[in-house]
Order: C-alpha cells, then sequence, then structure tokens
C-alpha cells in the first residue's frame, strides 16, 4: 500500500510545471482505494515523552504540540582553543602562597618577639597582600578581554542582555534564526563551559572592580583589615581563603532562613491555597539570599513577610536570571563529560552557585569540625549526587515548554522533586526519616 501511495506521490510531484496536480492525485487514489479491500490508513498520533516533574506539577507550563526548539544534552568533545584550561581557574583568586611566602616574625635569643620585630612582619604581610590583589585584578582585565572578544567572535551585542544571550545560545545551540531553524554541524557555535562563565560572571567582577580598585589605592596593604565590611565588593580573583570561609558562613544563614520556611509549608498548604502561595513567594525571595543573585540578596531575609512581593519585584529578574544560568551551566557540563570531569574546586563552585542542599549539609559539618570544605573526598560524595540531579533536571519536554518557562524547570526540580538527590524536599524527607 505505502508502495503505490508513494508511486502516485512521485508522479505529481514531478509534473512539468513543478506544481501539485490534485484532480490526478484524487483520482488516482480512488482507483487505488477502489482496487483494494483494506481500510484508508490512519497517520498515528506524535509519540511524546513521558510527562515531566514539572508537567505533573503544572501541566499549564506545556503546550499541547511541540513549539520551540529541543535542547541537546548529548556528550561533545570538549574543543579549547590556543590550550586554554578547561576549568575556571581563572574565575578564582590565586593562593597566596604562590604570590608570596611571608614568612613569621623573628624571635630574639631569649625567645621573645619584639614590637619591631612585629612591625616588620605585618609590613611584608601587607605587601603581599597587595601584590595578591593586584594579581586579582589582572586577572580581572584579562577576564574582561577575552569575554569582548568571545561576544565578538559569536557577534553578540555588548550590552546588558549579552549574559541572556549567550545563555539561550548555550541552550538551542543546535537552531537559529527566524523561525529557530536547525543548523548543520559545522555551523553551530562550539562555546565551551569555561567560555560561559567567562561570559556571565565576569561582569560582576568588573563592577566590584571599581570601588575595590578606589579602596586598594588608598589601603594598599592595610586591605584586609576592613574586607569583613566591604565583602560584597570584592571581586571573585581577589577573595582570600578567610573571606570565603565568612561567605560560606553568611550562606549557612540564608540557608537556615529557608529550610524554617520549608518546615512551615506543610501546616500553610493545609489551611488554603492563598497562604500556600504567599510562603511559596516567600521561600523563592529567600532563596536568592541563598545564590548571592546580586550585592543586596543578603538582605531578603529581613523584609517582613507583607512586603514579600516588594522583595520578589526586587530579586525576582536575579532569581530567574540565575536559575537560567544554572540549566544552562548544567547542560554545558553534561555535553562535556558529566560532573567526574570537573575539578574539585569547578564542584564547589558548582554547588554554591545552584544552592545544592547536599553540598550545605556537608559543608555545614566540615566547618564545624574546623575541617576544609573542599577536599576530594567531598569531590567523590557529591559527583554521583549531582549527576543524578542533572538528569532529573533535563528530563523534559523541552519543545512544549516555552522559552520564558525553561527557568521553572531548574526552580521545580530543585525545591519540590522529592526523587531528585539534590532537592530540597529530598533531603528533607530523609532528614525526618
Amino acid at each position: 500500500m505505502s508502495v503505490i501511495l508513494s508511486h502516485f506521490r512521485n508522479a505529481a510531484l514531478s509534473c512539468s510545471n513543478g506544481g501539485l496536480r490534485s484532480r490526478n492525485i484524487t483520482a488516482s487514489l480512488k482507483v487505488v482505494y477502489s482496487s483494494i479491500s483494506i481500510p484508508r490508513p490512519v497517520v498515528p498520533p506524535r509519540s511524546r515523552r513521558p510527562a515531566c516533574f514539572l508537567e505533573r506539577f503544572n501541566p499549564t507550563f506545556f503546550s499541547k504540540d511541540p513549539q520551540y526548539p529541543d535542547i541537546s544534552t548529548r556528550p561533545e568533545v570538549s574543543r579549547t582553543r590556543n590550550n586554554v584550561p578547561r576549568d575556571l581557574a581563572d574565575l578564582r583568586p590565586t593562593p597566596l602562597e604562590q604570590v608570596e611566602y611571608v614568612e613569621g616574625p623573628e624571635e630574639t635569643e631569649d625567645g621573645r618577639i619584639t614590637s619591631y620585630q612585629r612591625f616588620l612582619y605585618w609590613r611584608r604581610l601587607g605587601k603581599a597582600y597587595y601584590k595578591f590583589y593586584q594579581e586579582g585584578m589582572r586577572k580581572v582585565s584579562a577576564n574582561q578581554r577575552e569575554r569582548e572578544q568571545i561576544l565578538s567572535r559569536y557577534k553578540i551585542a555588548q550590552n546588558s542582555m549579552a549574559d541572556v544571550t549567550v545563555t539561550y545560545m548555550v541552550l538551542y545551540q543546535l537552531y537559529a534564526g527566524e523561525g529557530m531553524r536547525r543548523r548543520a554541524s559545522d555551523e553551530v557555535p562550539k562555546l565551551t563551559r569555561r567560555e560561559y562563565n567567562i561570559c556571565i560572571r565576569t561582569m560582576e567582577d568588573v563592577r566590584n572592580s571599581w570601588p575595590f580598585s578606589f579602596i586598594l589605592f588608598f589601603f594598599r596593604g592595610l586591605t584586609p583589615l576592613i574586607h569583613q565590611f566591604i565583602s560584597p565588593l570584592i571581586p571573585g580573583p581577589c577573595r582570600r581563603e578567610q573571606d570565603q570561609l565568612r561567605d560560606m558562613k553568611r550562606l549557612f544563614k540564608g540557608w537556615e532562613s529557608l529550610e524554617r520556611r520549608l518546615n512551615e509549608q506543610d501546616e500553610l498548604y493545609a489551611k488554603s491555597r492563598t497562604a500556600a502561595f504567599q510562603v511559596t513567594r516567600r521561600r523563592h525571595m529567600l532563596y536568592t539570599a541563598v545564590l548571592r543573585t546580586s550585592i543586596f540578596s543578603g538582605f531578603a531575609k529581613y523584609i517582613p513577610p507583607s512586603l514579600t512581593w516588594f522583595g520578589m519585584r526586587l530579586y525576582g529578574k536575579g532569581l530567574i536570571s540565575r536559575h537560567e544560568q544554572i540549566l544552562a551551566d548544567t547542560v554545558l557540563i553534561m555535553r562535556e563529560g558529566g560532573f567526574s570531569k570537573l575539578s574539585t574546586e569547578d564542584v564547589v563552585d558548582y554547588c554554591i552557585r545552584s544552592g545544592s542542599i547536599a553540598f550545605y549539609e556537608w559543608a555545614r559539618k566540615a566547618v564545624e569540625r574546623g575541617e576544609s570544605y573542599k577536599h576530594a573526598f567531598m569531590e567523590r560524595h557529591m559527583v554521583p549526587i549531582l549527576e543524578q540531579h542533572a538528569k532529573k533536571m533535563l528530563d523534559c519536554d523541552w519543545p512544549r515548554l516555552s522559552t520564558g518557562s525553561l527557568w521553572k524547570q531548574e526552580i521545580v526540580v530543585r525545591f519540590y522533586d522529592r526523587t531528585a538527590p539534590d532537592s530540597w524536599f529530598f533531603n528533607a524527607h530523609k532528614a525526618r526519616r
């Protein structure tokens, strides 16, 4: 039957005028169907992927038929240019020991340390810190130059929407142009994870480098004395180990505030849907303090419940942008071979930027014991959890999910999917057991 239909379709398409002659096709099909006794074939419906958690959570986010591009997570060979490393070391500070080793104050013959020896030690330490800060500022400048080159290579305008454009280019790398046509493999932009993070994270360091450069000019080697007061203004490559530990302790407080709201959910859900909606909005607002979406997100916990709507207006845009970046970063990690290919520092960096609850529990216990939360044992513990959670996050019928709702897939799985090993509800349920 299919051979007969194919014969008549090809005959119609090969007409001299290049058009379709509907009369000839109709007459031919009448002859065919009158000569056989089987019924007219029915085109089977499009096979649809099983409903993901977001679709079960709220089916209104999805269209009935595919309308949007797909997101590919197929592993690809990582392409580095000019022997550029794959990790994100350029976004992190250089270890202070690599800049200059500072010996302690010298002791006298009777074992005492004079005030003069202490002064000489603090002066040497101040010079080492000043050199450390200069090295960090050079990294910021180099990252900015590389970011401009990346945006120029992919013909992306260097404006406030550049980060959003790069994020969607990563997610929909197989599609481009009006109508999002699918491109050939040689036309697809090969943006690596390192280049993507350089693009989206360098501008924050550049914005902080202007006020920090003035502070460094006036205080020079004494800048560490005021670090705790200017922590939000310190660029990433200029943060010492002490500053990173202080930031982690601040994040712990944000996590604890969010945990209290999670415990309130079951009771308020039972009261009314309005109360549950208010709690959900406030929980998302407090989540910005965990993700550090802006330099002012740490003040989210001080906003009273009656002004939650105002807080969402302040932090909502940054929250949506961060979840889209987490999704794009996860897609790139899976394309480049998975989390097992990342270094220990990169695993810690991803966990902090994504608000990983499993990492939070691990890091809090390590800090309480006075240990470092950056070591190989932590990596072996977190990599399987992140791999499984990424599979849950990327399990979605993307062609039916609008581009404006991509961030919902990340935050809904991150919060509510009890089968995702790095979700808040999964770990809360495990803690209760």
